[in-house]
C-alpha cells in the first residue's frame, strides 16, 4: 500500500553565506528541518526558517495558459538536459511565483513518485492538460523521444497561445475606448450636462435636434441611472451564464462571430491557423491521422471549424483523402487544400501544414494591426461629429439680440474651474508621456554631442554617418524587441493598464516609471490649476513644474542636469518676472545671484577642506532657476528644506543598503520638490516659523 507523500511547502528562510553576508530566499519542503539540510548543504547557515503564507493578492491565483506553455518548454529543456523528471519538478516548481502552479508542479511530481507515467500524471489534470497534450507525451514516453515530444508540444503551446493573445490585443483597443467613453459620457450626462442647460436657456437660440437629445437623454439618466446600471449588470451576468449552459447558444454564437465583417475575416483566419497547428503537431508526432483528428476538432475554437474536422475525420476513417474531405466541407480556404494535397502527394503532411498555420498567423497579426488603425479614424470621426453637435450651441447668435453670446475660454475657465483643472490634468497626462521621451532620449543625445566635439576637437578621421537621433526620431521603440510603438500603445496610462505593463511584442514588463511619471504630471498640473485658479501665474507655474519634473528624473538616473533645460527655464523666470508675475524684477535678479552664489561657495568650502567635489555645477544653476522664478526670499526655506530632505534621504538609503556610501546620492531632486514648494507655500511656512517663535 503506497504511502501518502508529506505536503510540499513553500518556506521564507533568512541566513549567511561563507563571507558573513546575510541572504534570504524562498525553497520548497516539507518541513523546515530539511529545508535548514538543504541551506546547509549549500554552504549558508540557516537562521530563520518560516512556512510562507498566501498572501491576500495571491489568493485565488490562477494558473494560466501561459504558465503551462512555460511549463512545458521549461520540461522539454530540462528532459533533452539528461535531468531525471523528479529533479526537473523541483528546479521548475521553485521557478513558479505564482502558488497554484507551484502546487500543481509538486502533485504531479508525487504521481510520478509514486510509480506513474508522466502522461497517467497530466490526464488526472484534465483542467491544465488536454487531450491532445497528454496523447503527445504519452506518444514520447512510448517511443523513448520524449524530449522531441515535448519540444513539438511546448512550441504547439507558444504559438497558440501567442495566436490568441493577438485576437485579444484586435479587442483590447476598441473595447477599452468603447468602455471609457460610456463611462465618461455617463458622467457627463448626469453631472455636466444639467450645468450647461441654464447656459443654453438663455442663448435664445434655436438648439440644434442632436443637442435637444442630449439634454432629454440627460433627463432621462438623472431619473433612471440606476435602472439602467441594474439592467446593464443583468444583462452582462445572464449573457455570460446562458453561453456557459447552453450548447446551442454558444454554437449560435460561434456561427455569427464568422459573419461579421472584419472581425469575422480574423476569427476565420485564426481557427484555420488552430487547425493547421495542431494537425502539423500530432502528426509530426507520430499520432494516426484519424485520432489526430480528433484532438484537431477542440482546438479550433469555433464549432463550425468543429464540425467541419470531424466530418472530415469520418471521411479519413473511409479512405478518403484529406484534402478531398477538407474540400468537400467548403469550410476551408482553398490555399489550405491546395497545401493540403501537396503535402499527401510528397508525403510531406506536417512540413505543408505548419508553412499553413505559418501563413495565417502572419494574416493574423497583419490584420490585428490594420484592424486596430482602422478603429482610431472611426472613433475620432464619432467623437468629432458628437463633439460639434454639442459645442456648438455655445457658439449661437442670441434671436433677440445682434451680440455674440460666445463665451471666451478665459471666461470660460473663470466661471467654470472644474473645467480648467480637468483641462489642466489630461494636458499634464500627454506632457508627461513626452517628458518621458525628454528623460530617455535627452542624455544620449548630449552624449553624441560630447563625443562629435570630442571627435573634431582631436582631428580624428570622419566615420561611418550616425542615424538621426533626436525627440523625435527615430520612433520610439521597445528597448529589447525592438517593436515599434503605435500610437494606441502610447495613449498615456489607459495604454499602460490595457497592456497590462507589458511590451505587446515580446511582453517584457514596462517600467513603472512611465506610467507614474504622467500620472505625477497630470496631478501636479490638476493641483496648481485648482490651487491658482485660472490665470497666468497657474498656467507659468505648470510649465515650470514640468521642467523641473524632467530634471529631476535626468538627475535621479544620469546625476546631469541640463543646460539645455535649466538655462531657459531661468531666463523665463526673469522675464515673467519682469512683469511682476510672483515677485519684483530686483528679488528675481538678486535671487538667482543669491542662488548660484550660494551652492558654489558651498562646493568650494567643501573642496577646498576635503579635496573633492560635494556638489554639481548644475545645483548652482538650479538654486539660480528657483531663485529667478520665486525671488531671493524663498531661498532659505528651499535649502533649508532641500538639505533636511537630502540628509534624512541618505541616512536611510546607507542603513537599507541601497546606496553604497561611495556614490553620490543626486542633489537636484531635493532642490526642485523644496523649491516647488517654496513657491506656493513659501509665505505662509515661514510666517508659522515666526508665529511659532514668538517672533511675530
Amino acid at each position: 500500500m503506497a504511502v501518502k507523500a508529506a505536503k510540499v511547502s513553500v518556506y521564507a528562510w533568512e541566513g549567511t553565506d561563507r563571507k558573513g553576508s546575510k541572504v534570504t530566499g524562498e525553497l520548497s519542503g516539507q518541513n523546515p528541518a530539511l529545508i535548514k539540510a538543504q541551506l546547509r548543504k549549500q554552504g549558508i547557515n540557516p537562521g530563520k526558517v518560516r512556512k510562507k503564507s498566501a498572501s491576500l493578492l495571491s489568493f485565488g491565483k490562477r494558473i494560466k495558459p501561459q504558465d503551462i506553455a512555460l511549463f512545458t518548454r521549461q520540461m522539454a529543456t530540462m528532459v533533452k538536459a539528461g535531468v531525471p523528471l523528479l529533479q526537473s519538478f523541483d528546479i521548475i516548481g521553485e521557478g513558479f511565483e505564482n502558488p497554484a502552479m507551484r502546487k500543481l508542479v509538486d502533485e504531479v511530481k508525487q504521481e510520478v513518485a509514486a510509480g506513474n507515467s508522466f502522461a497517467t500524471a497530466l490526464r488526472k489534470k484534465p483542467q491544465y492538460f488536454d487531450e491532445l497534450y497528454c496523447n503527445l507525451v504519452d506518444a514520447g514516453e512510448q517511443s523513448g523521444a520524449l524530449d522531441t515530444l515535448l519540444e513539438r508540444v511546448a512550441t504547439y503551446k507558444e504559438k497558440s497561445e501567442a495566436l490568441k493573445a493577438k485576437i485579444k490585443k484586435a479587442m483590447t483597443y476598441p473595447t477599452a475606448v468603447v468602455l471609457v467613453a460610456a463611462v465618461v459620457t455617463g458622467i457627463l450626462l448626469v453631472k455636466v450636462v444639467p450645468q450647461f442647460q441654464s447656459v443654453f436657456s438663455g442663448f435664445g437660440a434655436e438648439l440644434p435636434g442632436f443637442t435637444l437629445m442630449i439634454i432629454s437623454l440627460s433627463e432621462f439618466m438623472q431619473q433612471w441611472w440606476w435602472a439602467i446600471l441594474l439592467a446593464l449588470v443583468a444583462a452582462f451576468f445572464g449573457t455570460r451564464h446562458a453561453l456557459k449552459t447552453s450548447q446551442a447558444l454558444r454554437d449560435r454564437r460561434d456561427a455569427w462571430l464568422l459573419k461579421l465583417p472584419l472581425v469575422g475575416t480574423l476569427m476565420y483566419k485564426s481557427a484555420v491557423a488552430r487547425f493547421a497547428r495542431t494537425l502539423s503537431t500530432t502528426f509530426a508526432a507520430g499520432v494516426p491521422l484519424v485520432e489526430a483528428l480528433d484532438s484537431v476538432a477542440g482546438a479550433t475554437g469555433n464549432v463550425v471549424f468543429k464540425r467541419a474536422v470531424l466530418r472530415v475525420r469520418q471521411d479519413v476513417s473511409t479512405g478518403m483523402q484529406l484534402n478531398f474531405s477538407m474540400r468537400s466541407t467548403g469550410v476551408f480556404p482553398n490555399m489550405a487544400v491546395q497545401m493540403t494535397a501537396i503535402g499527401e502527394e510528397s508525403g510531406a503532411l506536417d512540413d505543408m501544414l505548419d508553412k499553413v498555420a505559418g501563413f495565417y498567423e502572419a494574416e493574423v497579426d497583419n490584420m490585428v494591426d490594420n484592424l486596430t488603425s482602422l478603429m482610431e479614424p472611426f472613433i475620432m470621426v464619432v467623437l468629432g461629429s458628437s463633439s460639434v453637435d454639442w459645442w456648438w450651441p455655445c457658439t449661437c447668435r442670441s434671436s433677440s439680440s445682434a451680440q455674440r453670446s460666445d463665451m471666451p475660454i478665459d471666461e470660460l475657465f473663470t466661471v467654470y474651474p472644474l473645467a480648467f483643472v480637468v483641462t489642466a490634468l489630461l494636458l499634464g497626462l500627454v506632457v508627461g508621456s513626452f517628458l518621458n521621451v525628454v528623460v530617455w532620449r535627452l542624455p544620449k543625445m548630449l552624449e553624441r554631442d560630447w563625443r562629435q566635439q570630442a571627435h573634431d576637437v582631436l582631428g580624428l578621421p570622419t566615420v561611418t554617418p550616425v542615424p538621426t537621433y533626436n525627440l523625435m526620431l527615430p520612433h520610439s521603440a521597445c528597448p529589447h524587441c525592438g517593436h515599434r510603438i503605435r500610437p494606441w500603445e502610447n495613449i498615456p496610462l489607459l495604454s499602460y493598464l490595457c497592456l497590462r505593463g507589458r511590451c505587446s511584442a515580446c511582453a517584457t514588463p514596462i517600467s513603472k516609471r512611465y506610467p507614474l511619471t504622467e500620472l505625477g504630471c497630470g496631478l501636479l498640473s490638476a493641483f496648481i490649476a485648482w490651487h491658482l485658479g485660472f490665470g497666468w501665474p497657474a498656467g507659468l507655474l505648470i510649465l515650470l513644474t514640468w521642467g523641473l519634473l524632467a530634471m529631476s528624473l535626468i538627475d535621479c538616473e544620469h546625476q546631469l542636469l541640463p543646460d539645455v533645460l535649466v538655462l531657459p527655464l531661468l531666463w523665463l523666470g526673469l522675464i515673467v518676472n519682469s512683469f511682476g508675475v510672483f515677485v519684483a524684477l530686483p528679488d528675481a535678479l538678486w535671487g538667482a545671484v543669491a542662488g548660484y552664489l550660494a551652492l558654489w561657495s558651498v562646493f568650494w568650502l567643501f573642496k577646498l577642506l576635503t579635496g573633492k567635489d560635494g556638489i554639481g555645477h548644475g545645483d548652482f544653476k538650479l538654486l539660480a532657476l528657483l531663485g529667478a522664478w520665486g525671488g531671493w526670499q524663498i531661498l532659505p526655506l528651499t535649502i533649508l528644506l532641500s538639505s533636511l530632505v537630502g540628509a534624512i534621504l541618505g541616512v536611510v538609503m546607507l542603513r537599507l543598503r541601497a546606496q553604497e556610501s561611495s556614490t553620490p546620492i543626486p542633489f537636484g531632486p531635493f532642490l526642485a520638490i523644496a523649491g516647488w514648494i517654496a513657491l506656493l507655500w513659501g509665505g505662509q511656512i515661514t510666517d508659522f516659523y515666526w508665529q511659532s517663535v514668538g517672533l511675530k
